[in-house]
């Protein structure tokens, strides 16, 4: 028999409450007769799905990933900036991951949001020099700080996981500096195992959300699974 975690992994807008009172006596052990929950007029009853106060329950991952498509690169500097990664092929997982193609930022929608990330950079440098990237929150915390060194000339960058637990509105953003001459972003580059194959800039990974979500977000997971 299939098994469903969640109501929301198989919603249906609405439920009939004697199916519900049912599966609870059931499941305790007990049956009952009612003169009044076994009458037509009460199998008639439905509830919605809703869990107090306009909000759910929810265990939900999602994948996907944030692509860098600008024409003009994004130039390192010295000091800490933020990279900016512009185009989500996939909306739903920019929408449920809170990530924004204006700053760059990933916003927690709610407590415990789980983000597993990491990123791949194609990069042109006119000089060697190192470069340091790191991932930060809204807390000044950081993650996954690497150092390359790179040479001149197109280069790939492969940022290593970073696994972090959010609470409703913190940030969480990726960051570089470059000790070297110029040095920007492509958005894409040939793969150098498969050259046919192009690759694009981008951070990528899962995020996922445990606790009681808003019906905002509720409802673009239901649009999502096409429930309604």
């Amino acid at each position: 028999m299939p098994y469903i975690n969640q109501l929301s992994d198989a919603f249906r807008p609405w439920i009939q409450i004697r199916y519900l009172l049912n599966k609870i006596f059931k499941d305790a052990g007990f049956s009952f007769t009612s003169n009044f929950f076994d009458t037509t007029e009460f199998g008639k009853l439905f509830m919605d799905f809703n869990w107090g106060n306009d909000s759910s329950p929810t265990d939900n991952t999602v994948n996907g990933g944030v692509q860098y498509k600008t024409l003009q690169g994004q130039s390192a500097s010295l000091f800490f900036t933020d990279i900016i990664f512009d185009e989500t092929p996939n909306t739903v997982f920019a929408t449920e991951s809170g990530y924004s193609t204006t700053t760059g930022k990933f916003t927690a929608p709610h407590n415990n949001t789980f983000y597993s990330l990491k990123a791949r950079l194609f990069v042109n440098s006119t000089s060697s020099g190192q470069l340091t990237t790191r991932f930060i929150d809204s807390n000044g915390n950081t993650y996954s700080v690497q150092n390359w060194n790179l040479g001149t000339g197109d280069q790939i960058v492969n940022v290593q996981q970073t696994n972090v637990t959010l609470q409703n509105g913190e940030t969480l953003n990726l960051q570089w500096a470059w000790g070297g001459a110029a040095l920007t972003i492509s958005s894409s580059a040939n793969n150098p195992v498969n050259p046919s194959q192009t690759l694009t800039s981008a951070i990528y990974g899962y995020v996922n959300i445990q606790g009681v979500v808003d019906a905002s977000l509720v409802n673009t997971l239901r649009g999502g699974i096409k429930s309604i």
